[in-house]
């Protein structure tokens, strides 16, 4: 490892989060072999200071899901009450090794919205868990990364921590969904959610980006990214 003069203790700090974050993929790969049952999950991917290796013994578990086209509110409201149900759902004051759920797309809408210096940075170590094959699609439609990482290439090589496909869990999924589908819930959960949503708090706080619609379901009550970019250009000295 290289350090600037003076800053030799980066080096522990380092190996100590790597470490950390080893540990806690390993728990979050275990939870992913259940997701990976829930109806109308298409991918998922870990995103954060757990995908930097840069997580602390306290925090959460950043979630990027993907969810099929069409279903994006039955599919939260399935993943969230599953995640909830089993104790692994942050909310509140609970928030060590529970999954944070503030992003979700459908399987037709993989661009990226928020395209700024933060993103390209969040989505470029993104670890996809489930789907390996989904992931580099998503790749594909995010070059934008580029423009801000030129050193940014397509994965081909699958992650240690992307599950094998389940045929099981797939025949399942297929099942399930057949018998959801049955059921006009995606309108009914749609007018329900978007209510609940406008009266959070959150929504309105000054520079948050929410986004809810029938196509991407985002969570960003405090957007980092605007203050990274400031940042830069100040070392910059722009």
């Amino acid at each position: 490892m290289y350090v600037l003069n003076g800053r030799e203790s980066l080096i522990q700090e380092r190996i100590k989060a790597e470490k950390c974050s080893v540990a806690k993929m390993r728990r979050l790969k275990r939870l992913a072999r259940l997701i990976a049952w829930v109806p109308y999950v298409r991918m998922v991917g870990a995103t954060g200071s757990l995908a930097m290796k840069q997580a602390e013994s306290g925090s959460d578990w950043d979630l990027f899901v993907v969810l099929r086209s069409g279903k994006i509110w039955i599919g939260r409201t399935l993943l969230t009450g599953f995640l909830h149900m089993i104790g692994k759902r942050r909310h509140g004051r609970k928030v060590n090794d529970r999954a944070c759920l503030n992003y979700f797309v459908t399987d037709d809408n993989l661009r990226i919205e928020t395209q700024d210096l933060f993103s390209s940075h969040e989505y470029r170590f993104l670890v996809p868990l489930i789907n390996f094959k989904l992931f580099q699609i998503f790749e594909l439609k995010n070059g934008w990364i580029r423009e801000y990482r030129p050193n940014f290439f397509l994965t081909e090589i699958q992650s240690f921590w992307t599950l094998p496909e389940s045929r099981v869990a797939g025949q399942f999924k297929m099942i399930m969904e057949r018998l959801f589908d049955r059921f006009d819930l995606e309108r009914w959960l749609s007018s329900w959610q978007k209510r609940k949503i406008e009266q959070n708090p959150n929504t309105s706080l000054q520079g948050s980006f929410i986004r809810a619609d029938d196509r991407s379901l985002v969570f960003l009550p405090r957007p980092r990214g605007p203050q990274v970019f400031e940042k830069f250009k100040e070392r910059l000295g722009v």
